[in-house]
């Protein structure tokens, strides 16, 4: 089961969900939450899909949109397969601040 991961701001209040990992229905699919640089939204990319263009999207694992880029991950960071999402002080599209925190908000399947 994938999970849905729910970001929000806590200076601007910008607030989305997404599906992060795969369900048994989409077992070749592999969804992780990333900066869309164009857009300036938060959004799901599937990393096993190479039609999309690496150079638009920044995954919300990579720790350049996160406040403390060298900090030590700990357990309470949200984690899939290899990948590793910080639970705080990311990257916010809309006010530029890293203040958006994320946290699981269900499943899916």
């Amino acid at each position: 089961m994938g999970l849905v991961v729910k970001y929000t701001c806590g200076c601007c209040n910008y607030s989305t969900s997404l599906m992060v990992g795969c369900g048994l229905r989409t077992l070749k699919e592999n969804w992780m939450p990333a900066l869309n640089i164009h857009t300036k939204e938060v959004v799901s990319v599937n990393t096993n899909n190479p039609s999309h263009e690496e150079k638009d999207f920044i995954l919300y694992s990579d720790l350049t949109l996160n406040k403390k880029p060298f900090f030590r991950l700990t357990p309470a960071d949200i984690s899939w397969g290899s990948d590793r999402l910080p639970t705080k002080y990311n990257y916010c599209p809309k006010c530029c601040r890293y203040e958006m925190s994320c946290k699981e908000d269900g499943l899916f399947d």
